[in-house]
């Protein structure tokens, strides 16, 4: 079975142990092929790759 993840959003159901991440933050998501990339952002985060 495979899984397309391409422009997919995800968001955490909880704060991470050291509060870097929260439900504010958004993991979006790009596939081609088997190469799957992400970003994320929201909360404490501006942006990351």
């Amino acid at each position: 079975m495979k899984i397309n993840y391409d422009n997919r959003v995800f968001k955490p159901v909880s704060n991470s142990e050291n509060e870097e991440t929260s439900s504010e933050t958004q993991f979006y998501y790009k596939q081609k092929g088997n190469l799957l990339t992400s970003e994320y952002a929201g909360g404490q985060i501006k942006r990351d790759t």
